[in-house]
């Protein structure tokens, strides 16, 4: 799927990436599900998932909407406040730093999308280097959703599983200080790599 995305915006620079992605995701699933299962019965599949399964997630949706609506809102409220960083670059170190505090505020119930978007907003009046940050924020979304306790996968599970929210959430806590541990060095190496 990378490659095809990779090949899509070699070959067409105009086209958006999302788009390219969000179209060829349902190519490439009504591709397998033809090899699998013939072309009747893999339109009559995706048509089902669509139409039915897709709206059955509507709660999940709403629920990533509204985070990412609360960090939008928080951004354009610090902003108006002048409330600044007290750093003034990204570097590894610092984005060590940072990831830390976007993780201790998603263990809280802080969820990633919303840190993203205000840590984002405060970022961009340094100009950071871009591949350092979306590194940090790829880190920060990827533990930070096994830590949360409101996240969707851990409702999800919750649901799923009748496991109480607590025990996920501690025992994930004990993975994300270790996948912790690994991001920092990433970025400590990459922020040496870039020259940062």
């Amino acid at each position: 799927m990378a490659l095809l995305v990779l090949l899509v915006h070699y070959l067409f620079p105009g086209f958006k990436v999302i788009t390219s992605i969000a179209l060829l995701s349902s190519l490439m699933t009504l591709v397998i599900l033809e090899k699998r299962k013939g072309l009747v019965l893999a339109v009559q599949d995706f048509s089902e998932h669509v139409t039915i399964q897709l709206p059955g997630m509507r709660g999940e949706l709403l629920l990533f909407l509204s985070a990412g609506l609360l960090g939008s809102g928080l951004s354009a409220l610090i902003e108006g406040l002048s409330i600044t960083l007290p750093i003034t670059e990204l570097t590894g170190i610092s984005a060590v730093a940072v990831l830390g505090c976007m993780l201790l505020a998603s263990r809280l119930g802080v969820h990633p999308v919303i840190s993203i978007a205000v840590v984002g907003g405060w970022f961009l009046s340094l100009d950071p280097d871009h591949t350092l940050l979306a590194t940090m924020f790829l880190f920060s979304w990827g533990i930070g959703v096994c830590i949360n306790p409101f996240s969707g996968i851990n409702l999800i599970m919750l649901g799923r599983y009748q496991t109480l929210g607590k025990d996920i959430v501690r025992w994930n806590t004990v993975y994300a200080l270790k996948l912790y541990a690994v991001a920092s060095v990433i970025l400590i190496s990459q922020g040496y790599w870039l020259g940062l």
